[in-house]
């Protein structure tokens, strides 16, 4: 080897090596940035709102399309000591800054409240669409508790076009419970939670009304479904709509008398799905360890995602468990062997707030330490799990990020809400306290989460013209290009059918990544000299919670033919 040679071998090593230092710094500081909070986002990440001096507590949230933030729960009345019973139904908006969004409400503060009777009111679960924001919740009036559904319109006032001036109110009884809400592709609200039988036990209660308000007679029984889960305290915490129509729902059991993790499949009818689980529904338990199912949310590759608070026995060490199904209700053991197990080395109780599945199969999850009394920090948390089940080490070193939401609080702290922006940071927001301002607040973190590319590249689909009449056509095969590694998409089809990777041709919805090979068909017009299209849409990633229709960018394209104009068939033949 001459000196030149050796000279050249040498200064390719010496860069080779420091493009390696540098990539291995750079990936390092993408690891970290990930569970870093947003310093660009509110103050240095978080983001503060006061809807009242005498108290607000948060319990939902939704990400709008255009990034604007919706925050629901309570604020307390100004003119009542604080945390007092007079508790209003609260909103609030901001920018994706942080800024309250003064458009939203009636008071140019980004706030809209809602005194129903004058008593204990909330807001627990809401959704935003295209048609209006929708929000189920509790309110009181001489005692007597009722439950409420109302749709508000996109600047936040009630839409007298739904129910009765935008409500639609169900009396139920002391210990009835409405907790979780969902909308169907069609549009009809599914709502769920607890109703007492004639023995005053507690049942799984599942609702739905049309989008006018009024009950949906085609669901159960004049729109209300029930079913006893041989428990006297069964409840629905959460539920989500398969992309099927399937109604799922999760609560929690006595299981030879310890407490287990439950998820009901409901037909779109409001029957209990048998093909689902065992017999309708799939029991979630792990030895000596007491589960109680709170958390629900659907992959882009339709598995179930479930969240339970759990407790250990006989050592009753809390933490947080997560278990994955099948989209058929099979409990995954793939996934850290059927459900991972977390005390997050912290004491005390915990709440379980969100769970959420992430575009490359990670799943998010947040909650709260409930730390009460003085001089002590309020503290939310989150976690990330791989695709395996185990904590993701890629976020914060560990998997788990413990943060100080305020400085001192007397008050309960817990993230209620996870909302994912197509960019791939996110939000956590719920309720914690600041006793100089107010003894409680709404607070919004947001966190660099990891950059994804949920856009695949443009496709253009050759038409085809000159075909028989009603005959089965396909397009040419395209490779799904663009996205990000690893990254699952959701595939809609209108019109037609479309086919993976040589797989049997669906017109349902499913997911793809990059490489998938696919092809589009439909059946050609009857009629001749006639336009056949079917309408293909890849990208985006929609929330698992059917909570906002969040997207990323979607690519559309058509397949089209167009039948031959007239008798005789075309030039080929063909045509009978």
């Amino acid at each position: 080897m001459t000196p030149s040679s050796r000279c050249a071998q040498h200064i390719r090593r010496n860069l080779l090596s420091f493009c390696l230092a540098m990539a291995a710094t750079t990936a390092g500081q993408a690891l970290a940035a990930s569970a870093d909070l947003d310093t660009s986002f509110a103050q240095s990440g978080r983001s503060f709102i006061f809807p009242s001096p005498t108290g607000a507590q948060a319990f939902a949230g939704a990400l709008q399309p255009d990034g604007k933030l919706i925050l629901g729960g309570w604020a307390g009345d100004p003119a009542s000591p604080q945390f007092s019973v007079n508790r209003q139904f609260a909103l609030f908006r901001q920018f994706s800054d942080g800024t309250y969004d003064p458009s939203f409400g009636t008071s140019n503060n980004g706030i809209a409240t809602l005194d129903l009777y004058g008593g204990n009111d909330a807001i627990v679960d809401m959704a935003y669409t295209p048609q209006g924001i929708y929000v189920v919740g509790y309110a009181y009036q001489y005692g007597t508790r009722y439950h409420v559904l109302a749709r508000y319109t996109h600047a936040g006032v009630l839409d007298p076009t739904f129910g009765t001036n935008g409500l639609v109110h169900m009396l139920n009884g002391a210990n009835d419970a409405i907790n979780a809400l969902a909308i169907q592709p069609d549009g009809r609200i599914v709502i769920a939670g607890r109703i007492q039988d004639a023995s005053g036990n507690g049942d799984f209660l599942i609702a739905r009304f049309n989008t006018n308000g009024t009950h949906d007679t085609t669901f159960g029984t004049n729109g209300l479904a029930q079913f006893s889960m041989n428990s006297n305290q069964d409840v629905v915490h959460d539920l989500v709509v398969q992309p099927n129509g399937r109604i799922l729902v999760v609560g929690d059991i006595l299981n030879n008398g310890v407490r287990a993790a439950i998820v009901l499949g409901l037909e779109p009818s409001g029957i209990r799905d048998f093909s689902f689980g065992t017999n309708g529904s799939a029991l979630i338990t792990r030895n000596s360890t007491e589960l109680y199912g709170r958390r629900l949310a659907l992959s882009s590759e339709g598995h179930v995602l479930v969240g339970s608070l759990a407790r250990e026995l006989p050592s009753y060490n809390n933490g947080i468990h997560v278990a994955r199904l099948s989209a058929n209700g099979v409990v995954d053991t793939t996934f850290n062997n059927g459900g991972n197990f977390q005390t997050f080395n912290v004491a005390g109780e915990r709440t379980l707030g969100a769970i959420e599945a992430l575009p490359d199969g990670k799943v998010l999850i947040a909650g709260g330490f409930p730390i009460t009394g003085t001089n002590v920090a309020s503290r939310t948390f989150v976690a990330r799990y791989g695709t395996n089940g185990a904590l993701d080490a890629g976020f914060n070193g560990s998997g788990f990020k413990l943060d100080d939401v305020a400085t001192v609080s007397p008050t309960e702290t817990s993230a209620q809400f996870i909302s994912v922006a197509p960019d791939g940071k996110f939000y956590v927001g719920g309720h914690s306290g600041d006793p100089n301002i107010a003894p409680s607040n709404f607070f919004v973190l947001r966190y660099q989460g990891t950059p994804v590319d949920l856009t695949p590249d443009n496709v253009d689909l050759p038409a085809i013209d000159d075909v028989s009449r009603t005959s089965p056509m396909t397009s040419q095969p395209f490779v799904v290009q663009g996205l990000s590694a690893d990254v699952r998409v959701p595939i809609t089809v209108e019109n037609g059918s479309y086919s993976v990777n040589g797989a049997p041709a669906t017109s349902l919805p499913g997911f793809v990544r990059n490489g998938d090979s696919i092809v589009v068909k439909h059946i050609s017009a009857s009629a001749y000299m006639t336009l056949q299209t079917t309408v293909l849409r890849i990208g985006g990633n929609s929330p698992s919670h059917n909570r906002s229709n969040i997207t990323g960018l979607r690519m559309v394209t058509t397949f089209s033919t167009t039948t031959w104009p007239g008798p005789g068939g075309p030039p080929n033949g063909g045509e009978p």
